[in-house]
């Protein structure tokens, strides 16, 4: 914890009375962007975790990345199936023997969980963003045209008599259309 300047140390000191062969244990618990910063230090030191640890940095880089949007619900509910997704990765990978893991993939397919890809969010993400601006440039034409027509039609007469004064002013420089 000193050299990490960061977390809580917890477990237990002292022998058990009834137990002589437990040894004392301790854990260390790291939250937030403290654990983010401490993942990245050890990151290059792992080699039975490296894998959990690299699905940790990616849901982080998930959180900051995609934060929460009230303007385009679609991209949250993309980046929540993929959390779902490390979720279940890391499940797997903490599973002990094959019976873990079996246990851990039945569970999966009873829930309806199918994996989803990196490279498919991002896929999903773009086409979302492309429909957000598609929707937002329709919805903008949408409210100009109206408004366009509000204004033509509360100002018709005020246009009407500037167009027939104007006729009356040039009347004899406008020609007559030829039937």
């Amino acid at each position: 914890i000193k050299i990490l300047g960061c977390g809580n140390v917890y477990g237990r000191d002292r022998l058990s009375p009834t137990r002589p062969n437990i040894q004392p244990d301790y854990k260390v618990a790291i939250n937030g962007a403290d654990a983010q910063s401490v993942i990245k230090t050890i990151l290059p030191y792992l080699r039975v975790k490296k894998r959990q640890a690299d699905i940790l940095l990616e849901y982080f880089e998930l959180k900051d990345k995609y934060k929460g949007s009230r303007k385009n619900p679609q991209r949250n509910e993309i980046r929540d199936r993929r959390i779902e997704t490390l979720y279940w990765e890391i499940q797997l990978l903490n599973s002990r023997g094959k019976d873990g893991a079996d246990n851990t993939r039945r569970l999966m397919s009873e829930i309806g969980h199918t994996p989803y890809t990196r490279e498919q969010m991002d896929i999903d993400i773009q086409k979302a963003i492309e429909d957000m601006k598609h929707h937002i440039a329709t919805e903008s034409y949408q409210k100009n045209l109206a408004r366009a027509r509000a204004w033509k039609a509360k100002h018709r007469h005020q246009m009407h008599a500037y167009w027939k004064e104007w006729y009356a002013k040039n009347k004899d420089r406008v020609k007559e259309p030829s039937v």
